[in-house]
């Protein structure tokens, strides 16, 4: 992956169709499998955020 180099486009990596416009397989995976990390660092983020702000809070 690292080979390909960041927000290089390759053929490999795309969602593609074949020519009579079905999938070459499952979409909901190809879309859920790149973007299943996000909503667990989003939660992080937030957590980590509220704790921040109490802590500040509090000591004022």
């Amino acid at each position: 992956m690292w080979a390909l180099g960041l927000g290089s486009v390759n053929i490999n990596s795309l969602v593609s169709s074949s020519s009579n416009g079905s999938f070459q397989g499952p979409l909901i995976s190809m879309v859920l499998t790149p973007n299943f990390p996000q909503p667990i660092i989003s939660l992080l983020y937030l957590a980590y955020n509220s704790l921040i702000i109490v802590i500040h809070v509090s000591v004022e």
